[in-house]
């Protein structure tokens, strides 16, 4: 019919002067290469024109026009974009994130260099709604200011004689948040685990620290704590109930990234098995077997206990 033809021309006309574009676009020199923004903004520029054309009555029109099988094929064209969009944005993320732990596995760690990177992993934060992606256990990789695991923390690493081993933080679907903390005590003493208990939400945008945007980003409200000597307080016993914000820069499977409202910036690491991990920071396998046989040492395994090795996530100075 005469609807079909004129559609099928505009289509047509439409497609070419795209090859078109594209075709200049990809001819024309240019003098670097394209950052993160570029490629983000040119991304939005082409999900926008995309959009427009897909909600204008002409491309209504069109498509009512198009068969079935012209149909089936602009919306395979269309997921292919997509799939292809998505591949471009992993190899990059994927280069930063390498790009960052050779910094902070390095021998020493330049914090300004840190401090770029997640600034551009920043600029590909995916949309996470409400945040069930950041459900599960996480390990503290890096922190670039030693105050602020105290802060996010208990504070009780800040005691004399007290110094933290690790921490993790676990979020689970009913909300729930409980953040642990692993401590050596000076002495011949064995390593202790405290422990924040409470609440957690997350809402898209960022924390902002004001009272504007107390309710967006990550937010976990602390009501009990169990310490060391596994002895529980909540807001009943004397615990002072408190709300720690942060602001998520960048998330996916296996990488969490926040930055706090004193200037902190903190990379997590997801842990698998956090049970098992717990449980050779306490040595409470101090008397049971190795894996694979045979009794462990109890003097090199004190030893190890009082004299750790390797640097720990907040040690940025060493």
């Amino acid at each position: 019919s005469n609807k079909q033809a004129k559609g099928m021309r505009y289509l047509t006309v439409l497609t070419v002067a795209c090859v078109v574009a594209n075709a200049a676009a990809f001819l024309t020199p240019s003098l670097r290469v394209p950052s993160s923004q570029d490629l983000r903004l040119e991304t939005a520029n082409h999900k926008l024109a995309m959009n427009r054309w897909r909600n204008s009555p002409l491309a209504a029109r069109v498509m009512m026009n198009m068969s079935r099988k012209e149909k089936n094929k602009l919306k395979k064209a269309e997921r292919v974009e997509k799939q292809q969009q998505a591949a471009a944005v992993a190899q990059k993320t994927d280069a930063l994130l390498d790009a960052l732990f050779d910094q902070i596995e390095a021998t020493k760690r330049d914090l300004g260099q840190i401090t770029d990177v997640l600034n551009q992993l920043a600029e590909y934060k995916p949309e996470l709604g409400k945040g069930a992606i950041l459900q599960g256990d996480w390990k503290l990789a890096f922190v670039n200011k030693a105050d602020c695991i105290h802060d996010f923390g208990t504070g009780l690493g800040k005691l004399p004689g007290t110094a933290i081993l690790d921490m993790f933080i676990s979020f689970d679907a009913s909300g729930k948040v409980v953040l642990t903390e692993v401590c050596r005590v000076v002495g011949p003493f064995p390593n202790v685990k405290n422990e924040l208990m409470g609440e957690w939400t997350y809402a898209e945008g960022a924390v902002g620290f004001n009272k504007d945007a107390a309710e967006s980003g990550l937010r976990s409200t602390y009501n009990a704590m169990m310490d060391g000597r596994n002895k529980r307080t909540d807001a009943s016993t004397g615990f002072r109930v408190r709300t720690v914000a942060s602001d998520v820069k960048y998330v996916d499977q296996d990488v969490l990234v926040l930055f706090t409202a004193d200037g902190g910036e903190m990379v997590w690491e997801r842990e698998e098995n956090l049970t098992k991990e717990l449980g050779r920071l306490l040595r409470q396998d101090l008397t049971k077997e190795k894996e694979g046989g045979g009794v462990l040492d109890p003097v090199s395994a004190v030893a190890e206990i009082v004299s750790p090795s390797g640097r720990k996530p907040w040690e940025f100075w060493k």
